[in-house]
């Protein structure tokens, strides 16, 4: 997901990620019949994480969760290794963290039910960032939700790519309640 000069450095000085609130199933379900969805049961929903880190803001869902499928995709194998092993010292099961390229999971025969990405979209290249979009159109269920947000990096370009991400529409192919929003899938 970042040039083999960051990715480098990024496997020297691990990101110190936590939980992201706004992230949990729990605040997206909520969110999502706000606007009219019907989004996933909570208990046994499935969730990905695109540049999970070492997946912690995965272990704290999870831990509360346990009925839930979780996968963390990230492109450092040291971060997914010290993910792995706070997973099995906190003996959480129901968490798959992988070294995956986001341009890799596009092709996945999966769907999942929330699809969290947080600090990525604005720190890499336009390619990925189009990976990212592409991966949340065929990796989304039809009623699923994303949570994205993005910190600036002072050269950032993704604006317009980003800003059809919150696009709404309306959805009258899947329900004879025409006029009912649904999530932008552009």
């Amino acid at each position: 997901m970042v040039t083999a000069a960051a990715h480098a450095s990024y496997d020297e000085m691990p990101y110190e990620g936590g939980l992201v609130v706004g992230s949990h199933p729990e605040h997206l379900a909520t969110v999502g019949r706000l606007f009219g969805m019907t989004p996933a049961p909570i208990e046994r929903c499935r969730v990905l994480e695109i540049g999970c880190a070492t997946g912690m803001n995965l272990l704290a869902m999870a831990y509360s969760l346990p009925g839930c499928e979780f996968v963390g995709i990230d492109p450092s194998g040291r971060q997914i290794e010290l993910g792995r092993k706070a997973l099995a010292e906190y003996g959480i099961t129901n968490v798959e963290l992988a070294t995956t390229d986001v341009r890799e999971a596009v092709e996945w025969q999966r769907e999942f039910d929330y699809i969290v990405c947080h600090g990525v979209f604005s720190w890499v290249a336009p390619d990925v960032q189009e990976a990212i979009l592409a991966a949340c159109r065929r990796l989304l269920a039809p009623q699923g939700l994303r949570s994205s947000a993005t910190t600036p990096s002072p050269a950032s370009t993704c604006a317009p790519r980003w800003a059809r991400c919150f696009a709404f529409t309306p959805d009258t192919s899947r329900s004879p309640e025409s006029g009912r929003t649904r999530r932008g899938r552009s």
